[in-house]
């Protein structure tokens, strides 16, 4: 139960970093999203993690450094 509460924690941390981080024009049609995914507790990468535009059906992995790119994303407000 405990681990299931640090994932939850962490995804809401990655979720505000995000939020924080994305400068958007309304201008652009599209967007690119860029991230890093890792162990909250020993900093080390998480590779092959599956992240997602919940609204587009798009989205990407995290590669052997624990970074991800996914390109092509509508200008806007989206769920990861």
């Amino acid at each position: 139960m405990h681990a299931n509460l640090e994932i939850f924690g962490n995804i809401r941390k990655f979720k505000r970093n995000l939020e924080q981080e994305s400068q958007v024009s309304m201008a652009q049609s599209t967007q690119t999203i860029r991230g890093h995914i890792a162990d909250i507790a020993s900093g080390e990468p998480i590779i092959g993690v599956a992240v997602l535009v919940d609204s587009e059906g798009i989205g990407g992995l995290s590669d052997l450094d624990g970074n991800f790119v996914i390109t092509n994303v509508p200008a806007g407000r989206h769920t990861i």
